[in-house]
């Protein structure tokens, strides 16, 4: 049984000393002081909540009276940490330096709000320590789920956190407890943020993760945490140590000791196959409790997605292949098609007027030697290829390293083997040191050209960047065509310019990205 002097503390020993007392020394004073935080100026609001907590977690109080005042900040910390979640939610990688610091301020306060809960944890036993044992897991959790959205991977202490609330919560025989007022248990708040993590959240979108979260929060319960390996079951288990700094996995890692414990899936796996099976034959996401927001076939492919990463581990494994070489990445339509074509982008017939400076150039080096090299320069990155499937690389880059900010859906060149490929962003995430890309890759050799529309209305239209790729027949690929954002519209007729002018039909819309449209067309 674990103690509660056990639980371990984050150390506070590297910030500063502070000599001021807390001004929530007592609920009644917390409340108003409450009554005068600036709401409406989300990023002070979240500045004072920081020092009070900070002050607080220094502070001797009673862990009754720490508990009151707690509670007391739980929902205006949750709304001021929502509203400054918008600085950095959704932005591409790596983080301009004011969103770091709105990151950083955030991870701060959840960090300072656990580390009170665990004060409390520290004296508390039974239902009052369930009930600091699930509100400490759930602040960890609303750190993890800033940490996805932000696309920043957790830090140590997240996972550490997590672990050790969680054991001592054992060692006071809570995990079960938590029914009724609580809502949920401590292991389901505990798993939630498993199943979160094991579902790979940073290939989500936004609105995919808030679904993965309320199904992880739903299906819990259908979990089973076990202290041996589960015998007789075709499932594989999620191992998870509770000594270490990261979450479940499905492959052991290193000897196994008394802090392993095995998450049994089978409830859950029957579930979700259930939950497929209906959706294959018409029911509604709804009536499946999947959600109102979960329309098909959205919700049918993320479902199984889902249903492959919690059930059978990661289902691209057998396919890839772990590499360690370099990988050229351009991003850009206009840089990408100098890249593949070596020829800055111009429009077709249009005479080109060329400087005294450019014309030496030519004389000197055969070519616009400054601007080529510049535009080189500016587009051409390289990172580290780290692991290959077919359709996919898994590439690296360091953080310090000059480059483009990169978001999931974008458009990029990549030449793994010296094969120029296109391909999109599908997930990016940056860590303490370094940025890590997911690229999938579009099929065939890309061609670069020029487009525009047709007809009278588009006789002034300057022409844009393209890209023509072939059909690849033995994987059910058609021709398609490389647009920018907005270009498609079903039956368009556009103009393509190669080394000469045709004309193409648009027919279907394949796939859209954040900066490009693909498409399907036939030759008019």
């Amino acid at each position: 049984m674990t103690r509660h002097s056990e639980l371990p503390l984050p150390d506070a020993g590297e910030r500063p000393k502070v000599s001021q007392p807390p001004a929530l020394t007592a609920a009644p004073a917390c409340r108003i002081w409450l009554a005068g935080l600036p709401l409406t100026n989300p990023p002070h609001a979240q500045t004072l909540l920081l020092q009070q907590m900070e002050l607080l977690e220094r502070s001797d109080l009673p862990a009754n009276e720490r508990l009151q005042i707690l509670e007391l900040l739980r929902e205006p910390i949750r709304f001021v940490q929502n509203e400054c979640a918008r600085r950095f939610v959704g932005k591409p990688l790596p983080l301009a330096d004011s969103e770091q610091e709105a990151y950083a301020a955030s991870q701060a306060l959840w960090q300072r709000l656990e580390t009170n809960y665990r004060h409390c944890l520290q004296t508390f036993k039974d239902t009052e320590a369930a009930l600091v044992a699930q509100r400490s897991l759930a602040v960890i959790e609303a750190a993890l789920n800033d940490s996805y959205r932000a696309g920043i991977l957790p830090a140590a202490w997240h996972w550490r956190g997590l672990h050790q609330v969680y054991r001592a919560a054992e060692g006071l025989g809570v995990t079960r407890h938590g029914q009724g007022s609580l809502g949920k248990t401590v292991a389901e708040a505990y798993l939630e943020a498993l199943l979160v993590a094991a579902a790979h959240p940073f290939e989500l979108s936004q609105k995919q993760l808030a679904l993965v979260t309320i199904w992880a929060q739903r299906w819990a319960a259908k979990v089973k945490i076990l202290a041996a390996s589960p015998v007789g079951v075709k499932t594989p288990a999620l191992i998870v140590d509770l000594a270490s700094e990261q979450p479940g996995a499905f492959k052991r890692l290193g000897e196994v000791s008394q802090e392993f414990r095995w998450l049994e899936l089978s409830s859950l796996r029957k579930s979700l196959k259930k939950r497929l099976l209906r959706l294959a034959h018409g029911e509604s996401p709804e009536s499946l409790q999947l959600g109102k927001e979960c329309v098909q076939p959205a919700c049918e492919a993320l479902l199984a997605q889902v249903y492959q990463y919690w059930c059978k581990g990661d289902p691209g494994q057998s396919v890839r292949v772990r590499r360690s070489a370099t990988c050229p990445l351009v991003g850009g339509a206009k840089a990408i098609h100098f890249y593949l074509s070596g020829q800055v982008f111009s429009q077709p017939g249009e005479a080109v007027t060329l400087s005294k400076q450019e014309h030496e150039e030519i004389a000197t080096f055969g070519r616009i030697a400054i601007h080529h090299d510049q535009i080189q320069q500016q587009t051409f990155e390289s990172w580290q290829l780290l692991e290959e499937e077919p359709t996919a690389l898994l590439l690296t880059r360091p953080l310090d390293q000059p480059g483009l900010r990169l978001c999931s859906g974008q458009l990029l060149a990549v030449q793994p083997d010296n094969a120029q490929r296109l391909g999109k962003v599908g997930w990016v995430a940056s860590g303490k040191d370094k940025l890590i890309a997911g690229i999938y890759l579009l099929p065939g050799k890309p061609l670069a050209v020029a487009l525009r529309g047709s007809g009278i209305t588009a006789l002034h239209e300057k022409f844009s960047p393209g890209f023509l790729l072939p059909a690849i027949l033995p994987l059910g690929e058609p021709a398609s065509i490389v647009m920018p954002k907005g270009y498609f519209r079903p039956g368009r007729i556009i103009e393509i310019y190669s080394d000469h002018s045709r004309q193409v039909h648009l027919s279907q819309l394949l796939e859209r990205g954040t900066d490009f449209e693909r498409a399907d067309f036939t030759w008019t």
